[in-house]
């Protein structure tokens, strides 16, 4: 499989990195800022066709995108990527540019949300003791929109690029997963949030 992680070099996707190099078939590259906190095995590893790019240019990131996905053979009318894991995903301008980039070419797009968003949501939905998917609607009170937006600036971040992807992107053009993950706990975390 031609795998593309975006980030990925710390926490969990340095985890999930290091399971997809147990499968010999898959060829796996990874774009990043080149910032390690640990070690440089991940980074170094010859297994991984790694390159560096800054989120934050987004036009030139998703040319980027564009100049590796041509390099190693990945076009509307050849291969494609089989999987994009997206673990450095922000804000909406970099959903943006990376659909952009992707589109044509990438078999699956999964966005490593956070069940954060749920924070930024309309509680009053909520009918059961735990969170269903479906309770992912921001309330109608623009007031308490910017209040719950102040107070959890990440979660309504991650679900401003899961809106984009919603809104802006047909499954049928750009096939892609939203997930949800609630707090991880694990080696490599750099969150600092149990230091």
């Amino acid at each position: 499989m031609n795998i593309l992680v975006l980030g990925g070099s710390e926490f969990m996707g340095r985890t999930f990195i290091t399971e997809l190099l147990r499968d010999a078939s898959n060829r796996v590259y990874m774009i990043n800022r080149g910032r390690t906190y640990w070690s440089d095995d991940i980074k170094e590893n010859p297994r991984i066709r790694h390159y560096y790019g800054n989120r934050g240019e987004y036009i030139e990131y998703q040319k980027l995108i564009a100049y590796i996905s041509h390099k190693h053979g990945i076009s509307a009318t050849g291969e494609k990527w089989d999987l994009v894991v997206d673990f450095s995903c922000f804000e909406r301008k970099e959903t943006k540019s990376v659909v952009r980039a992707l589109r044509g070419i990438c078999t699956l797009y999964v966005y490593i949300s956070s069940d954060s968003i749920y924070d930024v949501c309309d509680k009053k939905l909520r009918r059961d003791d735990f969170i269903k998917e479906e309770y992912a609607v921001r309330p109608e009170n623009d007031k308490l929109i910017e209040e719950l937006n102040d107070d959890e600036e990440y979660g309504n971040d991650k679900l401003r690029c899961e809106e984009y992807l919603k809104s802006h992107v047909s499954a049928a053009d750009f096939a892609y997963v939203c997930l949800r993950l609630p707090d991880v706990i694990g080696p490599f975390d750099t969150s600092g949030r149990f230091w």
